[in-house]
């Protein structure tokens, strides 16, 4: 296991995460606030598991009134990172990212495209974009598609690690 308190792996610091590590530096406990707001959202704590091949999130919105789990593996066999989502109502998102792509670099992170199915059938298209960016911290975007075909924002989340004060200034700063 990483230790919690590290925001990001010592492997992970790289220009050039190798494919396998390349989810590594969402690794920690985290603060999570809103980009447009300012807000905390949540708290979410990743940590790495069964010898560093899988990757466990646990997620808790503010006041508990949305929770849950994610489990993330590399994929070698197709070069991509896969996640399984459930959250508390019963909802599943199963999702993959590509990361064989030789150009990406670490900054990009990666780019999950799957379905969200909710308990009572409907399927959703979705795109959740987790990647790092300065200070230490990481940015989580996730957009759905539309009847009218159009990725639509649902939220926009910058990650700190747990305890450290939240400045919105420094997100000001270029590639963030």
């Amino acid at each position: 296991l990483v230790a919690m308190g590290s925001a990001q792996p010592e492997a992970s610091k790289d220009s050039k995460a190798s494919p396998e590590t390349a989810l590594h530096f969402w690794v920690g406990e985290w603060d999570c606030y809103s980009a447009s707001t300012g807000q905390l959202s949540g708290r979410n704590t990743l940590e790495l598991r069964v010898n560093a091949k899988v990757l466990h999130e646990a997620w808790a919105s503010e006041g508990q009134a949305y929770v849950g789990e994610s489990w993330n593996h590399y994929d070698a066999s197709a070069g991509a990172w896969r996640q399984l989502w459930v959250d508390q109502q019963g909802a599943i998102f199963s999702g993959v990212a590509d990361a064989s792509d030789e150009t990406r670099s670490h900054e990009d992170g990666l780019l999950f495209e799957g379905e969200q199915i909710q308990p009572d059938g409907t399927v959703t298209k979705i795109r959740m974009h987790v990647r790092p960016i300065a200070h230490g911290w990481v940015r989580q975007t996730g957009t759905q598609l539309g009847d009218n075909d159009e990725w639509t924002p649902r939220y926009d989340l910058i990650y700190i690690p747990e305890g450290e004060t939240y400045d919105a200034d420094k997100l000001k700063a270029p590639n963030n």
